[in-house]
């Protein structure tokens, strides 16, 4: 059966079967305990570090503080490298950047909004409980705090380490500026959106990257990474969930638009293309949604409804552990194995 033929057929079943059963997943009553999360604040080390009138050279205060950050070092070394200069060794880079005044300015404002982070180390502490639940054999990773003037907001090493930049999450209270992004990714970098991002990361380290090329092969990634996303953040809105608007989760939330999305999908032959510039509004961050939808949709509402697709195929398998979901490669089997209908006011 070719692509489209399979797609037609979908479109016909969708046309007679309407299911309004579809729920969201029941967050399992899981017995977890809380991980004990202390955030390693890089950033205080390296700004304490004299840059001028040490009795230890700054590049000595350096390697010290690398023996206690090796792997978190040797990523931040290549963050704050100026792709414009010339190469310079890492105490240069690092001294460049601890001694500019607007990063010192930027590394002042984030201390000032991020003193006191107890209440965001027991959410991450909370959230690092259902990840050892759902992850057993995984361990739990060190979370690191820096900044790093607007270039990366977190990231992973392996499984080992999670790291998060404080400057990307500065709510408006305070002055700063991310001129440089649009509005739409603007309005969840604050503090709301923190531990969310950051849960995130996480997930996606563990989903891995997306096998495939085709529309569904993202669809289904991203949807197992939302999945995971909700199960370890069960009392967060999908607002968090998603990083949209009420306005937009309220539109996509009804079930007649969700409908409408995807019987556009495969009405256009969107499901198995390949041609990443006819779908990439549907599953990356964007102001509006695709041309072919209302303007009121938002942007990577296809990752939405693979995020049901999965929901719904964890219903119809509650024995599949969520290593064992994604240890399925075959993003078919999860469609074949969800019968995923979008259900009809």
């Amino acid at each position: 059966m070719t692509h489209l033929h399979r797609a037609l057929l979908l479109l016909v079943a969708i046309g007679f079967f309407f299911s309004a059963c579809q729920n969201d997943v029941d967050v399992a009553d899981i017995e977890t305990s809380p991980v004990d999360v202390k955030i390693k604040r890089f950033e205080q080390e390296l700004f304490a570090l004299d840059t001028t009138n040490s009795d230890i050279s700054f590049e000595d205060q350096l390697s010290q503080l690398a023996t206690k950050y090796p792997d978190f070092m040797e990523v931040f070394t290549e963050i704050i490298a100026d792709p414009y200069s010339i190469d310079t060794s890492r105490t240069d880079r690092i001294r460049d950047f601890v001694t500019h005044p607007g990063v010192q300015y930027l590394y002042d404002t984030t201390q000032t909004a991020y003193g006191d982070i107890s209440a965001i180390e027991t959410e991450l502490g909370e959230m690092l409980g259902r990840y050892k639940y759902y992850f057993p054999n995984k361990p739990v990773p060190q979370i690191v705090s820096f900044i790093s003037e607007y270039s990366v907001g977190n990231f992973t090493y392996g499984d080992s380490l999670l790291a998060i930049g404080w400057d990307f999450f500065l709510s408006e209270d305070y002055s700063y500026d991310y001129s440089l992004f649009p509005a739409f990714l603007q309005r969840s970098m604050d503090k709301e959106n923190l531990v969310g991002k950051t849960t995130e990361t996480l997930i996606s380290n563990a989903v891995g990257e997306v096998k495939g090329n085709q529309l569904l092969d993202y669809m289904i990634s991203n949807g197992k990474t939302l999945y995971i996303k909700s199960l370890l953040l069960p009392e967060s809105d999908d607002e968090i969930i998603m990083e949209w608007t009420t306005e937009q989760t309220a539109w996509m939330e009804d079930t007649n638009n969700e409908r409408q999305l995807w019987n556009e999908i495969l009405r256009r032959d969107l499901l198995y293309s390949t041609r990443r510039s006819e779908f990439d509004k549907l599953i990356v961050p964007s102001p509006f949604g695709t041309t072919w939808m209302p303007r009121e949709s938002p942007g990577k509402t296809a990752n939405w409804i693979g995020w049901q697709i999965v929901k719904a195929y964890m219903q119809r398998n509650p024995e599949t552990s969520v290593p064992q979901l994604l240890a399925i490669e075959n993003p078919q089997a999860i469609l074949d194995g969800s019968n995923y209908r979008p259900a009809r006011k």
